[in-house]
């Protein structure tokens, strides 16, 4: 506090050039539309169209899709209660410029985004059903 700084929370994500930045926007997109409290639209719904128009890109570079998702990212903190909106916004904006460079594009790995659970004897115990997590909260079968 002396330094007038505060403890707070973040998160992290490890990638490398091998990695396709439109599956890395996709995959935190929908970490966070999925996490969401669910107590305003611009989290639920604005996160989850965001997810919507990152899935269907699939290689595309240019055109209107960019268009609507440059247009959703500019409003998905609307009426927002939280900063996730915000991390939404900031993360996916700073894959944009990679997501329509055809150079940076990279085959598909299955990126997962999962949550940590518990740390038990100097290890991460990660939540492996994250993947199937439904935005409300409930799991898809296996």
């Amino acid at each position: 506090e002396a330094a007038g700084t505060g403890l707070g929370t973040g998160g992290f994500i490890v990638f490398d050039d091998r990695t396709d930045p439109a599956e890395l926007a996709h995959a935190v997109s929908k970490f966070l539309g999925v996490e969401s409290c669910g107590q305003c639209s611009a989290c639920k719904l604005g996160c989850q169209h965001v997810t919507e128009v990152l899935a269907g890109l699939d290689g595309i570079t240019e055109g209107p899709v960019y268009g609507d998702l440059r247009a959703r990212l500019a409003s998905v903190t609307d009426a927002s209660r939280c900063f996730l909106p915000s991390q939404e916004q900031r993360v996916i904006a700073s894959l944009l410029p990679d997501m329509r460079n055809p150079h940076a594009r990279r085959p598909s790995r299955g990126i997962e985004i999962t949550k940590i659970v518990d740390l038990d004897n100097g290890r991460f115990v990660l939540d492996h059903k994250q993947a199937r997590k439904r935005p409300d909260w409930t799991y898809e079968p296996e």
